[in-house]
Formats: C-alpha cells, structure tokens, sequence
C-alpha cells in the first residue's frame, strides 16, 4: 500500500540534529558559517543528486526526495523548496529512464505544476500535487514491471496488428473504413465478414489472421507480440 508522504517534524529535527551534531565535532564553534553551509550543501546536494537508479523504485525515489526538502524546511525556513519545485524535480528524475516516457508525456498532458487561473483569477485547473505525481509514477512503474514479466508468443507466432481509427478513436480499423464517418461502407462491410466467415470454414476452423495495413497508410499501426 502506497505511504502517503508526509512532514513528520519529530524524525526530521531528530536527523537535522544528528547532521549537525556530527558536523560540530569537525569544525570549530568559530567556524560556525562554514558549518552551517557544509550542513546546507549536504541538504541541497541529497535532493538535486538523488537518483532513480540508486533507489529501490519509484516509491523509494519519490520518499528520498521529499525527506530532502523536508529537511531543508526544518533547518530553516527560508530553504524551503515549494511543492511545484519538488514535482518537477521527481519528473525530471524520471527522464533519466526510457522507459518513463510515454507516462511523462501523458502526464504533462493532463496535469500542471501550478494553478492555472482564468482572467479574473479564479483557479480553473489546480496545481497537481507531489501525493498524486507520486502515486500515478508507480501505477506506471507497477504497468511496466507486469509488461516486461509478461510470458512471451512463441516466435512462429505470428504479431497481433490493429489500426487505429482517427474519426472515432476506435481500434480495429482504419478512418477511411469508419462506419461513422462513412455509414454506406456498412453494407459492404456485411458482405466481406461473410466473406470471412466462408473463409475461416475453408480453414477448418483455424483463426483467419488479418491482414497487415498496406505501407504508406496514414493511420498508425500498434503491434504486440513479436513480430
């Protein structure tokens, strides 16, 4: 169960103190500006230098980074970093894995770091919060974790192809076979499916495969399965 991250003031001052606790036993209480600015470097240098590669996922590297910023709070609170900041921080993180890419463009898509205000100043999207950044990177990691361990078609099998429909989103067909875009293909569709339906009992029952989209179609084809 994803934790919800949180600031526990008492575990952060706790850590703060043994950071400076640690620090003062190298440095001269006159040399409390050099102190102070290793311990704030030490801070900076956890949030901006953590990676998702050195954590264990994306839970693990999201918590790293919001204890950073916590920490920085609790030092003082002129450092601290706003929720904006540590959003696109986490985002800019994942960048670094490939595998990411397709959530991050979905992501920005639908979601902003700030609110977005109309010209009277009313918010009409909310800033999206570290908490559901959080969760939906996890959600993709937990996606990808189940695609790659998926069992794989044997390699004679031959790739499931579809196209996809740009008039009505739907897959299974190309626009220029669209039944809403074009309702007199209907009758003709009719015709070929019991066309197909000859053809599959010629086959014996076996599952008639369709057949690849010609090249230079202007639809994109999704595959799965090797090919």
């Amino acid at each position: 169960m994803l934790e919800e991250p949180g600031r526990n003031e008492a575990p952060i001052k706790t850590e703060v103190a043994v950071y400076m606790n640690l620090l003062g036993k190298h440095y001269h209480p006159k040399e409390s500006s050099v102190y102070m600015n290793t311990l704030i470097d030490q801070l900076y240098s956890a949030f901006f230098n953590t990676r998702l590669d050195d954590c264990k996922d994306v839970h693990d590297y999201g918590l790293k980074l919001e204890k950073a910023r916590n920490d920085l709070e609790a030092l003082e609170n002129s450092l601290f970093i706003p929720e904006p900041m540590l959003v696109a921080r986490f985002l800019n993180g994942l960048r670094q894995n490939p595998s990411f890419r397709t959530f991050l463009t979905s992501f920005e898509m639908s979601n902003s770091l700030i609110a977005i205000r109309n010209a009277t100043g009313d918010i009409t999207t909310p800033g999206v919060t570290f908490l559901k950044t959080l969760r939906a990177a996890t959600d993709a990691e937990l996606r990808l974790r189940l695609r790659l361990n998926a069992p794989t078609a044997p390699p004679s099998r031959r790739a499931i192809c579809s196209v996809f429909c740009h008039h009505c989103r739907a897959p299974g067909h190309k626009t220029d076979d669209c039944f809403i875009k074009y309702p007199e293909k209907r009758k003709s569709h009719k015709k070929k499916r019991a066309q197909r339906k000859g053809l599959k009992a010629g086959l014996g029952g076996m599952a008639a495969q369709q057949p690849l989209p010609e090249a230079g179609s202007q639809d994109p084809v999704y595959c799965i399965g090797p090919v």
